[in-house]
């Protein structure tokens, strides 16, 4: 073998190791950068969403157990919890719902609407909010935690 094919032959090597080591560390690092995002699209756009729900649900059970409760507040709180619910489902759209499970406290409040729900119907007027939440509201199966 001559030597300036040796060169070559080590050159190319060489460029073929460092787009490979450059490819791998992207990788990690755009991997990294995914699962990141992620976590703080779940914090930021999610979180205020879960807590509005789960202070709504409790809220209006209590309001609704008195029976000389407010029917204003009762309103208040119903579209208060639609709009956390259709919050919630802005997230689960952009997000599959197998990635929305590794976030464990988001359907067991989406399961907690569902049954409040059920139990107080209601529609929203808005044909948009009401959409999204049936939307979040079939993504729920409905599993015994017993």
């Amino acid at each position: 073998m001559n030597r300036k094919l040796a060169i070559v032959l080590i050159v190319v090597a060489f460029i073929v190791g460092a787009i490979a080591a450059g490819g791998s560390v992207g990788y990690f690092f755009v991997r990294r950068l995914v699962i990141t995002n992620k976590i703080l699209d779940y914090q930021f756009e999610c979180q205020p969403e879960i807590s509005t729900s789960l202070m709504s649900i409790h809220t209006l059970k209590r309001i609704r157990s008195d029976e000389t409760s407010n029917s204003n507040a009762v309103e208040y709180l119903e579209l208060q919890l639609d709009y956390s619910v259709a919050g919630i489902e802005k997230y689960v759209e952009h997000h599959s719902l197998s990635e929305s499970n590794s976030f464990p406290a988001m359907l067991p409040v989406l399961r907690l609407a569902k049954r409040y729900r059920e139990q107080f119907p209601h529609t929203n007027q808005d044909v948009l909010i009401q959409k999204q939440i049936e939307q979040v509201f079939s993504l729920v199966n409905e599993q015994p935690k017993h």
